[in-house]
This record gives C-alpha cells, sequence and structure tokens, in this order.
C-alpha cells in the first residue's frame, strides 16, 4: 500500500494491495523495464572516490543515450553492483516504477530458475518491442 507519512514521503508498506492493479495498468512498463540492465559500463575507482552519486548517474544517462531509450518512457533501471534506480513524475508514480521493477525482477528470477541457459532475446526483438510502443512510428499500445 502507498502511504504518505508526515514527513512528507511515500512508502510502500509490506502488504501492497495495489501492486496486482499497479501492474495491469503498467503492462508496457513490464517490457520496457525488463530491457534496460546496465551492465556494459562500470564506475571506476577515481568516479567512485571523486563524487560517486554523481558519476552513477551519469553512467545511467550515457547508457540510456547509447540505448537510445528515453528516461520517461522507461523510468527504472538496474545498475551492475549496485541495485534498482526508480523515478517518475511524482513519488506515487516512482513507486509505481519500483512496482513494475520489482515484478519484472521475479519474473526474471523465475525465468532462471526453470532453464538456468536461458538466454537474453536479441537486440533486435527487444527494440521491436520498444519502437512499436514509443517514437514517431509507434503503431502498438496508448500513443
Amino acid at each position: 500500500m502507498l502511504r504518505h507519512d508526515s514527513c512528507g514521503l511515500y512508502l510502500l508498506t509490506e502488504s501492497n494491495d495495489n501492486s496486482e492493479k499497479i501492474l495491469k495498468e503498467n503492462k508496457k512498463l513490464v517490457d520496457l523495464i525488463s530491457n534496460i540492465l546496465i551492465e556494459h559500463e562500470t564506475i571506476t575507482k577515481e568516479e567512485i572516490e571523486d563524487a560517486y552519486e554523481e558519476n552513477t548517474g551519469h553512467l545511467i544517462v550515457n547508457e540510456f543515450a547509447r540505448l537510445n531509450r528515453d528516461p520517461e518512457a522507461v523510468p527504472a533501471c538496474l545498475c551492475k553492483n549496485h541495485g534498482p534506480f526508480c523515478w517518475g513524475k511524482d513519488p506515487y508514480h516512482a513507486v509505481e516504477s519500483a512496482v513494475v521493477l520489482e515484478e519484472v525482477a521475479k519474473m526474471a528470477y523465475r525465468t532462471e530458475l526453470i532453464n538456468p541457459r536461458v538466454e537474453r532475446a536479441p537486440q533486435d526483438l527487444q527494440d521491436k518491442h520498444y519502437y512499436r510502443k514509443h517514437g514517431k512510428n509507434a503503431y502498438y499500445g496508448q500513443n
């Protein structure tokens, strides 16, 4: 359940009755978020010591640019040797992204339990799923 506390923070409580509803309303996000795992670049020792948080942000921005992905359309990612990053236009939507990301992680984990040798979908297929829903030539889903 999403709860606003007295400090102005939005919290995701232990029993989230809304998570199933959020997932149904955001099926498109499940596809998108599952394709963003930042693993091609790593942060250097110098970047960690100099300005860790800022440089981690640059890593995310650079990877989204490399993949030609819109951070508003894909509001979450996983970073190698770190954890999830989720965002949104407001705290509610950031938590919504976190719920979707958690569900994607569960699906990925279960897939690997079923088939430990599973391979990532070919880039052409990943691009097809993304670009049919985003950009000037989008034709699938809500534009």
